[in-house]
């Protein structure tokens, strides 16, 4: 049993309270900033379209907007596919109960 869905707030003060006490080991910023994300831009070849890859972070609320437009139930699964540090699948796992995995190619 998962237990009930966080709302968008809880989920919200529940990030923000672990990065608080240090869970993380380092921000959410200095994680994206750090010499993982850094060394993959460094490989990348410039184009004339493209200067980096593009790393960032969706904000809880638009995640909260993009879930509610999926109509995402509990009973399926959460596919994000260049997920990052992986907090918009954690997102969709707490807020909605589903079973959601990340893959984050470099």
């Amino acid at each position: 049993d998962r237990g009930e869905p966080l709302t968008t707030e809880q989920f919200a003060e529940l990030l923000h309270n672990v990065a608080l006490r240090g869970d993380l080991n380092n921000s959410l910023h200095d994680i994206e900033k750090g010499p993982l994300v850094t060394s993959a831009n460094s490989n990348y070849r410039e184009s004339t379209t493209q200067r980096n890859f593009q790393y960032g972070r969706m904000t809880i609320f638009g995640t909260e907007q993009i879930l509610n437009l999926a109509n995402l139930q509990s009973s399926e699964i959460f596919l994000d596919i260049g997920s990052g540090i992986g907090t918009v699948a954690l997102q969709a796992a707490s807020c909605i109960g589903c079973e959601a995995r990340g893959i984050e190619y470099v």
